[in-house]
């Protein structure tokens, strides 16, 4: 047992039971206190949410998560250096040896705290949007580009695994490929490039500058030639049943909602991922009333969600090939576009709308796929 946790003493072994189904990995989103307001945020975060768990409550859920079996988190927010117990909670979960990931601005970290996280052995996702502060700064503020490069820089140099997230609009499309550049002779690991802003949150204000359909189908084709260049360090978040085999079978986007990822939110609140702070239908309860491992086991919720079949599925996402694999990709940005869990990806569907989805991923080449 770790100093500095008497509260949970001798209650951190794995408790023998039912593991039918282990996460494969946590979003704990763990506070919704941000230090920026960008324009895109999909979860609209700011001020911290009412009743946020404490350190002690904080602990303990990363504790059950750990006797659930996963061994993996990835801490998001908000902000997570917004908490002052941050490093804390973060020290507590590499001392059970789950790795750990954290999604931040990067605006908040010091040498000296980047210096920590090079012993904690975490790797950590920091958010740029352009190689220019005109087009960074247009979704993050101002003030904010420098600082997030050279933190950048800092992590890199310092040993950290350092990822980066970007989202592409009108506004920076232009530049993604230069900002490839630069992040590969930074000596950045991953490269994710997000193709469409969410449309919930703020990001449900400024849709007029999502890609166009005939920019997205640019940007995909370009960030497919990277990917051959630099294989997984470029990562493409669209599902797989349009990406080459070769790509698909190694960039990791397909969410395993329902059955390999679990979200936890900041008040406690159990839910797909973030999406519980967009609908409490999509929350399956709260940690503070029942158990994390009796909500992702038992709930009604991810008895339904897990009853979802691929053939279910509507749309295009129906009728192709791939869809036991992504499983229709990431069901939030189909319910925010659709209102509807069983609805296509829009992505995909844009493919197909454009008759431009692969013929040789459908399964019924010539049945109509039109949604809705």
């Amino acid at each position: 047992m770790k100093e500095g946790f008497p509260f949970l003493e001798n209650k951190s072994e794995v408790r023998k039971g039912r593991r039918e189904i282990i996460p494969t990995y946590v979003y704990f989103y763990i506070t919704h206190k941000c230090n920026l307001r960008c324009k895109h945020c999909w979860i609209g975060a700011g001020l911290p949410s009412q009743d946020e768990l404490s350190t002690k409550e904080a602990m303990i859920a990363i504790r059950d998560i750990y006797q659930l079996g996963c061994r993996f988190i990835k801490f998001t927010g908000g902000e997570p250096f917004m908490r002052p117990d941050f490093m804390d909670l973060l020290k507590y979960t590499r001392s059970l040896g789950i790795d750990a990931t954290i999604e931040t601005n990067g605006i908040l970290l010091t040498p000296e705290i980047i210096n920590e996280l090079s012993r904690l052995d975490v790797s950590v996702a920091v958010s740029i949007d352009g190689i220019t502060r005109r087009s960074h700064e247009f979704l993050r503020g101002p003030g904010t580009f420098d600082r997030t490069l050279r933190v950048i820089e800092n992590l890199a140099r310092s040993g950290v695994n350092t990822q980066t997230i970007t989202v592409a609009n009108e506004v920076n499309r232009n530049e993604i490929p230069l900002l490839i550049e630069k992040l590969l002779k930074m000596d950045v690991n991953i490269i994710k490039i997000n193709p469409q802003i969410l449309p919930s949150g703020r990001g449900a204000d400024i849709l007029d500058i999502n890609l166009s359909y005939v920019h997205l189908r640019q940007l995909v084709d370009f960030l497919i030639k990277k990917y051959y260049e630099f294989p997984r360090r470029i990562l493409i978040d669209i599902p797989c049943g349009i990406l080459p085999i070769q790509i698909a079978r190694h960039t990791l986007n397909n969410c395993p909602w329902g059955y390999g990822v679990l979200g936890l939110l900041s008040n406690g609140d159990v839910s797909l991922c973030g999406s519980g702070y967009l609908s409490k239908t999509l929350v399956a309860g709260n940690i503070r009333k029942v158990s994390i491992e009796e909500l992702w086991l038992e709930s009604d919720f991810f008895r339904r969600i897990r009853a979802i079949k691929p053939k279910q599925l509507k749309g295009v996402c129906g009728n192709c090939l791939a869809n036991k694999i992504c499983r229709g990709g990431c069901r939030i940005y189909a319910y925010e576009v659709y209102s509807d869990l069983l609805a296509p990806h829009p992505i995909c569907q844009m493919y197909w709308d454009h008759d431009e989805f692969p013929r040789h991923r459908l399964r019924y080449p010539n049945v109509d796929a039109t949604y809705p």
